[in-house]
């Protein structure tokens, strides 16, 4: 979780901005093994920073207009393997 973290937030680094600090989210549903509201592995996370976490624009404030507008988090956690790999997303 820590190499997760040191990317910065990946929703971030989408808009430009690569270093910024980074909470990790751990994917919740998405047949993702875990039920409501139980946390998912410690290999399905996320680094976002606190604005897209649980800020105003961020995943726990409204998970359907976070995933409307970045997609869902399957798909970010691919980008955030990818760049683990050291492969652009």
């Amino acid at each position: 979780m820590e190499r997760v973290a040191e990317l910065g937030c990946i929703i971030c680094r989408k808009l430009g901005f690569p270093d910024s600090p980074a909470e990790i989210h751990h994917i919740k549903g998405e047949g993702q093994g875990s039920g409501m509201g139980k946390k998912a592995s410690s290999y399905k996370v996320l680094p976002l920073c606190a604005r897209h976490h649980r800020g105003q624009e961020g995943y726990h404030h409204s998970p359907k207009a976070f995933t409307d507008k970045w997609g869902s988090q399957v798909q970010l956690l691919k980008d955030v393997k990818n760049l683990l790999k050291g492969d652009p997303y």
